[in-house]
């Protein structure tokens, strides 16, 4: 609840709610997306410096998608150290999603 009000705290941050998973979204892209995983809080995050995403864009396939794909951070929260972590987290990827604009 915590992580999910924080996110909610961004300016033009909207909840999306799936059968599975709960997500905030700035736009049409995810800041946070939070899901239970064997009874443990899973934050996930979409990270990605300026120079990987330089290169994934550059790299396409026969198709004209990438072939570099990039899997989200994610942190387990299980205590507040973790939970601290992944306050953290979001607002980087925060940070990191304005810088797109």
């Amino acid at each position: 609840d915590e992580l999910r009000e924080e996110a909610l705290t961004k300016p033009d941050a909207e909840l999306s709610i799936s059968r599975n998973f709960i997500a905030v979204k700035i736009g049409k892209r995810n800041l946070i997306k939070l899901l239970i995983k064997r009874g443990v809080t899973v934050a996930e995050f979409m990270l990605e410096s300026e120079e990987l995403k330089r290169l994934r864009l550059s790299n396409k396939n026969k198709r004209g998608k990438s072939s570099i794909k990039v899997k989200p951070t994610t942190v387990q929260v299980i205590d507040l150290m973790s939970l601290k972590v992944a306050v953290d987290m979001l607002n980087l990827a925060y940070e990191e999603l304005m810088l797109d604009d």
